[in-house]
């Protein structure tokens, strides 16, 4: 080691020596209240928005506002159901034959718009439809649901909000598809119907808006529902071209294609994450995250774990956090641009972290951003995608069924349906390009997309058995409504004496 930096050490360290007395004074005067004062501002400086963080905790962000009050008191306004009573003696030469859950009497076990839109429409020889019937067709469930409307198109979610009960969103959008299906089945008023089905649209258009990952989820599935209701319609209704231009004319303001799903849902999860700055951190870029929160009433016994505050400092700062919360989102909204086998196929091989898809809230080393994120990942992404290539084949179904109606057959091609059906055709979100589609000698027709592996295996309708696939086996994604699934929840069916074996036989195999 150099002789001349040995020597100033030791010059240096009697120097201290000498004065040791008065550095110790300037370290106590100096650094003593430093840190008394670093201890003091971690342990009781809140976040911004303590409140928020303690709501996001124990209950979601924030209340909901007046307009969002209103909506839900509508919703819990609509009647209840009736009690469904046990069916009366059956006619000579036929039998009641029950579903497991419906083997006794008493209350619907589900509410009856659950299985109404589900089946054969024949009141007749269905116990159970006879009664949602009058049920879907009473004078105050009308005015109920007409203030559902009313409501539905004008209520915007508080910024970030993730407290909404998604139970009565869903129940009510059950109930407005099965009277859908009722105007159709039993009035024959295809504007009545779409006026339902926008009213569901226009619900899920409202949890699409700033909000959590969970309102998203919950709405893209509602859109599926929606969309394959219309489907089943125009296959099993005869539309004019006038019906099928107004159904589309109404549904039109509240339909969303892939980009603007998947971006909405990036930007809501964003803004529930860029909340946590509010909640959790204290205010400007350098803020620090407070660990601990205590109550505004604690006392210093509940207060002691603040003390957890002065790990803060290994923990990256506010501005950091945003920092990552806006990159994420911006990779996120990229891959909104790519083809959907190569986003697909970049989420499928990029790490947890990598997607960001982590319930932590920071990491103790660098103060990473995480959020849930279930957007940025395969089966998300596939979900959304799912549900406008759901939306494209409604359109086209519509089409087609007004097509059939006025030349006896179906089209050889889609590029046949424009511009006399459709001004364009609608885009699978799959391909970029329209749906893939082929005439079927049994079926009517297939219209499908290749689906999650991007891989077209001909969209076939039925398996080996010639039975139909159900909607989510097939080895694509099919949209058709050439059978409706038997019904197996709370009902009784009218069958003649010969046929009770196979029904028994037939609702055996679909309980299972």
């Amino acid at each position: 080691m150099n002789t001349n930096f040995l020597e100033r050490w030791e010059a240096l360290h009697l120097w201290v020596d000498r004065r040791r007395w008065w550095v110790r004074l300037a370290f106590a005067v100096v650094v003593i209240p430093w840190f008394v004062h670093f201890a003091y501002t971690r342990m009781t400086t809140p976040p911004v928005d303590p409140e928020a963080g303690r709501k996001y905790v124990n209950e979601g962000w924030s209340e909901p506002d007046d307009a969002m009050a209103d909506l839900l008191a509508a919703i819990e306004a609509i009647p209840d159901p009736p009690t469904l009573p046990p069916p009366p003696a059956a006619p000579e030469g036929y039998q009641w034959v029950p579903t497991e859950a419906a083997a006794g009497t008493g209350p619907f076990s589900v509410y009856p718009f659950d299985v109404a839109s589900y089946g054969p429409w024949d009141p007749q020889s269905r116990h159970h439809l006879r009664h949602a019937v009058d049920y879907l067709g009473r004078d105050d469930l009308d005015a109920a649901l007409a203030r559902v409307a009313d409501l539905a198109r004008t209520t915007v979610l508080p910024f970030g909000y993730s407290g909404m009960p998604l139970s009565p969103i869903r129940h009510v959008s059950k109930l407005l598809v099965a009277r859908a299906r009722y105007f159709m089945a039993e009035k024959h008023d295809a504007a009545a119907a779409t006026r339902d089905l926008r009213t569901v649209l226009d619900l899920c258009v409202m949890l699409q808006g700033d909000t959590s990952s969970i309102c998203h989820l919950a709405a893209i599935a509602i859109r599926q529902f929606v969309f394959s209701e219309l489907i089943c319609l125009s296959r099993e209704f005869d539309l004019t071209r006038d019906q099928a231009q107004e159904i589309l004319a109404e549904i039109e303001p509240a339909r969303m294609g892939f980009a603007e799903i998947w971006t909405r849902a990036v930007d809501g999860e964003s803004a529930v994450a860029r909340q946590y700055l509010d909640g959790f951190y204290t205010p400007g870029p350098d803020g620090w995250l407070v660990i601990y929160v205590p109550a505004p009433d604690a006392g210093l016994l509940g207060r002691a774990p603040a003390v957890l505050n002065l790990l803060s400092g290994i923990v990256g700062d506010r501005g950091t956090f945003a920092r990552k919360v806006e990159m994420r989102r911006f990779r996120a909204r990229r891959l909104g641009d790519l083809p959907f086998a190569e986003a697909r196929a970049r989420l499928a091989g990029a790490s947890d972290a990598q997607r960001g898809y982590s319930w932590t809230w920071y990491n103790p080393v660098d103060g990473q951003a995480a959020s849930p994120g279930w957007f940025a990942h395969p089966r998300g992404y596939g979900a959304i995608a799912r549900t406008a290539a759901c939306d494209a084949a409604a359109a086209t179904s519509l089409a087609l069924s007004v097509y059939h109606t006025d030349h006896g057959e179906y089209p050889a091609r889609l590029v046949d349906l424009v511009p006399t059906y459709l001004p364009v055709l609608p885009v699978d979100p799959v391909t970029g390009g329209p749906l893939r589609y082929r005439l079927d000698p049994r079926d009517g027709y297939s219209l499908y997309s290749p689906g999650s592996d991007s891989r077209d295996d001909g969209g076939p309708l039925r398996d080996e058995q010639g039975d139909l696939y159900d909607v989510a086996e097939g080895p694509d994604w099919i949209f058709v409504g050439v059978e409706r699934p038997l019904p197996y929840v709370a009902e009784w069916f009218l069958v003649p004496d010969a046929g009770v074996p196979a029904m028994k036989a037939k609702l055996a195999e679909a309980n299972e």
